[in-house]
């Protein structure tokens, strides 16, 4: 069999779980309009994607195992999508809470204590000081004044 096939669905049970409840929908019933014949019964993986504010790209991925690490809001949205009930929607984030870390973990940056303290002392201008990752890592108070996005610990 294929790698999405039923063959490997011990190996990702997330995408597994996701083409069955996929399979499982009924078009009708979710407002999709019929457009051409199905092959297969239930949802293309598009229109899931679509439903569920994602691209199919990454919908594909998560089917096929090659990401296994969906933020919350997106396993709630595909939960909507594919109306699955309290028992379901706890089955599926359990499996990503299973699923092993597809990407490390980005060491936290951080400005000194001197840092901080002439950036308090500057006060004629607005200043931040951002991280690698568009991260607000220091700001003075005239900063956060005229725009409170750049709070410390906010993400640009």
């Amino acid at each position: 069999m294929d790698a999405t096939g039923p063959a490997n669905a011990a190996e990702n049970p997330l995408g597994a779980f996701l083409r069955a409840r996929r399979e499982l929908a009924d078009p009708a019933e979710i407002g999709v309009p019929p457009i051409g014949r199905r092959r297969t019964p239930g949802l293309r993986r598009e229109e899931v994607a679509t439903l569920a504010g994602i691209s199919a790209a990454y919908y594909t991925r998560l089917e096929q195992g090659r990401d296994a690490n969906p933020s919350p809001q997106v396993i709630e949205a595909l939960a909507h999508v594919l109306g699955l009930d309290s028992e379901a929607r706890a089955y599926l984030r359990g499996l990503v809470a299973d699923a092993p870390a597809s990407r490390p973990v980005r060491p936290a940056e951080a400005v000194s204590h001197r840092l901080t303290q002439l950036l308090d002392r500057w006060s004629g201008e607005a200043v931040i000081v951002v991280g690698r990752f568009r991260d607000v890592l220091a700001a003075n108070a005239l900063a956060v004044a005229l725009n409170p996005g750049y709070r410390p610990g906010r993400n640009l």
